[in-house]
């Protein structure tokens, strides 16, 4: 197997670990959280509330290395190189997406819970969740530019 290969199984390996848990919390933990709050937002608080962060901050480094070290040693496969590219500008657009708004977001409505009011805590809530769709969407757009990077003809 040659190295542009194992960097290629290695990004879709990492991406697979950062997109399959962003589509199950938008499944399940986002709706959740969203639903009332600030009542909702008692799966995050207390000692035994949800707190993924440690993942994120593991997985996600590790995804973009993978990314850049395959663009890297693909660069010299025209159909590889154009299609990880695409998926890797999805991949980072949907990070400083999670890293400028989704995230920040999310912990300032958790924190100001108790000085905002409850519709304007659903109303920020909801278009969480609405600009989410669109985060998801673009996640699954750049999983399927990099099927066509793995599937993309070798000249």
């Amino acid at each position: 197997m040659a190295l542009w290969e194992i960097c290629l199984v290695a990004v879709v390996f990492f991406y697979s670990l950062n997109l399959a848990p962003m589509m199950f919390e938008s499944f399940t933990s986002d709706r959740t959280w969203a639903s009332n709050p600030p009542d909702s937002f008692h799966m995050f608080l207390g000692r035994y509330g949800q707190k993924t962060a440690n993942y994120w901050r593991v997985v996600s480094p590790i995804a973009t290395l993978a990314f850049v070290l395959s663009l890297v040693v693909s660069w010299q496969l025209p159909g590889t190189r154009l299609w990880l590219s695409v998926a890797f500008a999805l991949y980072a657009a949907v990070h400083l997406a999670t890293m400028m708004y989704f995230v920040p977001e999310q912990e300032g409505l958790i924190a100001g819970a108790g000085s905002l009011s409850r519709d304007v805590l659903r109303s920020r809530a909801d278009r969480w969740i609405f600009l989410n769709y669109f985060r998801n969407a673009a996640g699954v757009l750049a999983f399927v530019a990099l099927m066509l990077a793995v599937l993309a003809p070798r000249v």
